[in-house]
């Protein structure tokens, strides 16, 4: 239930599979269906998160990498194909903390942590200037559109374009003023 929220804040339609259902469910963009699982659940989906610790997770896991789907494996990281990081949100900075889905608890801990520290509303001044900075910087920085990057693409990716071009079929090229 801690991904559902984030998910309908970006925009996402949830459809959440599952033998039991919550009252808390029956909220806008939110679709429970309740039944077992079916690999055709899958079909014409992008992200999945499975929270079915054991034979669930690894059948989810052999769909969505067959099609293509990113999968978030709740508490099985040999499972997943993608992870979520802990979230802070402070003024006008976000900091995302990842631990590539090996020690939860870690980045769970490091995230009350960083809460603590930071005030509530980052000074905006010091966002300011670097927004009006930026706009001189980006003619210094590469496009990159990455294609075929998913489970089962090419695995690994490298920023400037260069290195991996032709095994991720990266396209670079200089933006244009």
């Amino acid at each position: 239930m801690s991904k559902l929220h984030p998910l309908l804040n970006a925009g996402a339609f949830v459809t959440v599979v599952a033998s039991e259902t919550r009252d808390e469910l029956n909220i806008p963009g939110v679709f429970p269906i309740k039944r077992e699982f079916i690999l055709s659940d899958l079909d014409n989906q992008g992200f999945v998160v499975s929270a079915d610790p054991g034979d669930v997770n690894r059948v989810v896991a052999l769909a969505a990498e067959e099609r293509r789907v990113f999968l978030n494996a709740v508490d099985e990281l040999a499972s997943a194909s993608a992870y979520s990081g802990c979230v802070v949100r402070k003024g006008d900075a976000t900091l995302a903390i990842s631990t590539g889905g090996r020690v939860p608890a870690l980045a769970s801990f490091l995230r009350e942590a960083v809460s603590h520290l930071l005030p509530d509303d980052l000074p905006r001044q010091k966002s300011r200037f670097l927004l009006e900075n930026r706009s001189r910087q980006q003619h210094q920085r590469r496009h990159v559109s990455l294609q075929n990057c998913g489970p089962g693409g090419s695995r690994r990716t490298d920023r400037s374009g260069r290195a991996f071009r032709e095994r991720a079929r990266i396209s670079a090229g200089d933006r244009k003023k």
